[in-house]
């Protein structure tokens, strides 16, 4: 019955303007409930190493770093990330307004892995190409994926970078694969902000910081499930079916019958 209502509420606000700045109150109080996805998951030097679509924002007003370590290989991983966004295979994140994520992709969807640079990924309900947008900036299979939005920071409309006015906001977002082993992967997520006016990054950063890093690292969290499933699935196809075998009484030595000896007469 609440996850019904929580649903139906999402639905009503989905594409309005209290619904992002809502979302993400709510991402930070489940946050407060679970202080470790409020941590960004990634090292120092993961934090300071360029990573690809790092050129896509000059001068960057803010930038933030999550990552996961996840027990699958490369391509697995790539599988799941390149099928992403809203009407494909969502975003695998924790959302009050869906519990059941009803949208996201439970696995690897085969109709989904053809992306390419120019291609568009929606936000979210009420989005389209021209709001709530990210094209799809650069790809480089089972290594990098790099999106870019130039838009209104209020109405979510994408501007034109030749006029974009005095208020805009220019956001990149790549999800960068590292392998650490061939069974093992590490999934950096990095976005790099400038917005205009300048003072608007304060409240911003007061309204989304702390959602936006717990809203991301559930993501990643829910690509490393899907990924970790889908590797266990694979192994147990893999797995040569045992034969049962009858287990038989080892033969003993063969009994040779006795002579007849003949009755005393």
């Amino acid at each position: 019955m609440l996850e019904t209502m929580r649903e139906h509420v999402g639905h009503a606000i989905g594409g309005t303007l209290v619904a992002a700045p809502l979302e993400y109150a709510i991402d930070t109080a489940y946050g407060v409930r679970h202080p470790d996805l409020l941590r960004s998951g990634a090292t120092r030097d993961e934090e300071t190493t360029t990573l690809p679509g790092d050129d896509l924002v000059a001068e960057p007003m803010w930038v933030a770093t999550r990552a996961e370590t996840i027990q699958a290989p490369a391509a697995t991983v790539w599988a799941l990330v390149v099928q992403m966004g809203y009407g494909r295979g969502g975003y695998y994140a924790y959302s009050f307004f869906d519990p059941r994520h009803d949208a996201d992709a439970r696995g690897i969807v085969a109709g989904l892995q053809d992306l390419k640079v120019g291609d568009v990924l929606l936000d979210g309900p009420g989005c389209d190409a021209s709001k709530g947008a990210w094209k799809v900036a650069a790809i480089e299979p089972e290594r990098a994926l790099v999106l870019h939005s130039l838009r209104d920071p209020i109405s979510g409309r994408e501007l034109d970078p030749a006029d974009r006015g005095g208020k805009w906001l220019d956001c990149s977002w790549a999800f960068v694969l590292e392998r650490v082993d061939a069974k093992t992967t590490r999934l950096l997520v990095r976005t790099r902000v400038r917005l205009e006016p300048a003072w608007g990054l304060v409240p911003a950063r007061f309204v989304f910081g702390a959602g936006d890093t717990v809203w991301q690292r559930t993501m990643l969290r829910g690509v490393k499930e899907r990924a970790e499933r889908a590797t266990a699935r694979a192994k147990t196809k893999r797995a040569p079916a045992k034969r049962r075998t009858t287990k038989r009484a080892p033969a003993g030595p063969k009994t040779v019958p006795e002579p007849e000896v003949p009755p005393a007469s």
